[in-house]
């Protein structure tokens, strides 16, 4: 089952590793990174501008706050960044061989971050972080040395955390975390595992962050690539990207296929819908290693009018 649809490029740059876009109520604008470059997009759709900002370690994810500024998943741990771009340290994990992975905030305001192993040959960042102004770490909260996971023993994990810097890892350990997702009833809570080839589902209390009972919801077993980062529309339907297929999948909330639309890019990574009513659906996408053919590797991509999304909600720190 195969559904065309008008797809264009949003911002031309190629990045080399695109990731997490989420809309940003508060600025009208469309907030992703590029992971190895450290950097932080902000496209404006009005205006069709995009800048930038670098940042001194990779970067996985940011989310905007209820208090301005933006919440940054960093490959040491959780960073805070105000308006007046003052940077400091909510959580600080610094766990020597781990990466920066996806971030999203649940329908209560809390973040939820991954980390993973880095791969062999990936840059060894110092094990002692550095604040925006690369002097000594700004004062922090910890992850207990008891429950946070070694990221050079090869694990990951998702960790949950908290307004005030309250940290957990529910999820420990966890190859890569590359989607999160949560139902319109705030009851289901929807988690990519990279190397699964599968979206599981798990039953989620909205008042304690927990996540309960976790099940297959689909597998993705035709055709090739795995899915990625994912969202959920107003209906309740699952916006799947998949990663080294070049397409994204429309699943049921009972994970049922019910739509397949080509992408001029192999490596899609993230998506979510944004711009005015909700109805533009974003994609991040991945430079591959080796040139697929596909002209718009890299770019930022948008499905103008797909259908109508949900807001993201802000990080309550």
């Amino acid at each position: 089952m195969v559904n065309h649809a008008s797809c264009e490029v949003a911002v031309e740059q190629a990045a080399a590793e695109g990731a997490c876009p989420t809309w940003d109520i508060t600025a009208e604008s469309l907030l992703w990174v590029d992971t190895p470059n450290a950097r932080v997009h902000r496209y404006q759709p009005i205006t069709g501008v995009d800048v930038t900002m670098d940042l001194p370690q990779r970067v996985g994810a940011v989310r905007p706050r209820v208090r301005g500024g933006l919440v940054a998943s960093l490959r040491d741990g959780i960073a805070l960044i105000d308006s007046d771009d003052t940077r400091r340290w909510l959580v600080y994990w610094a766990r020597p061989d781990a990466e920066p992975g996806m971030a999203s905030v649940d329908p209560a305001g809390r973040l939820w971050a991954g980390s993973h192993a880095a791969a062999a040959d990936a840059t060894r960042w110092p094990a002692t972080a550095r604040s925006a102004n690369d002097e000594a770490p700004a004062p922090m909260s910890a992850l207990d040395p008891a429950t946070a996971p070694a990221g050079a023993a090869g694990r990951g994990w998702l960790a949950r955390i908290e307004p005030d810097g309250a940290a957990s890892t529910p999820l420990n350990p966890a190859a890569e975390i590359t989607g999160l997702g949560w139902s319109p009833d705030e009851r289901s809570m929807y988690v990519v595992e990279r190397g699964t080839r599968r979206v599981d589902v798990l039953t989620f209390d909205r008042p304690t962050g927990a996540g309960t009972d976790r099940r297959p919801l689909f597998e993705v077993a035709d055709g090739p690539g795995e899915p990625s980062g994912l969202c959920v529309d107003a209906a309740g339907c699952l916006w799947v990207t998949i990663r080294g297929g070049a397409a994204i999948h429309r699943y049921t909330p009972a994970g049922a296929l019910d739509r397949r639309i080509e992408l001029p890019a192999v490596e899609p990574t993230g998506c979510c819908f944004g711009g005015f009513g909700f109805t533009d659906l974003y994609v991040t996408t991945a430079t591959p290693a080796t040139d697929s053919g596909l002209e718009q590797d890299g770019r930022l991509l948008v499905l103008p009018d797909l259908d109508v999304g949900l807001p993201d909600t802000l990080f309550l720190g």
